[in-house]
């Protein structure tokens, strides 16, 4: 994972201009994927260190994967 001072400035200077603007929100469409992608590299380091039981009570049933994708 690569972590960008200079992009968290310019979010905040998004933000910022923004509401000096008046805008009062804005749709960050890829924060969540990319929240996604941070977990799963945490999920991944000690799945591959430890193996898939020692992760097992941290993670979502498979049931909620299947409602998820309505499956």
């Amino acid at each position: 994972m690569r972590s960008s001072r200079a992009e968290g400035s310019q979010t905040a200077r998004l933000v910022s201009d923004s509401r000096a603007l008046g805008i009062g929100g804005v749709i960050w469409a890829d924060q969540s994927l990319r929240a996604a992608v941070t977990a799963m590299c945490r999920a991944c380091r000690p799945l591959c260190v430890d193996g898939p039981a020692a992760m097992e009570a941290e993670i979502a049933p498979l049931d909620a994967v299947f409602d998820l994708t309505r499956h």
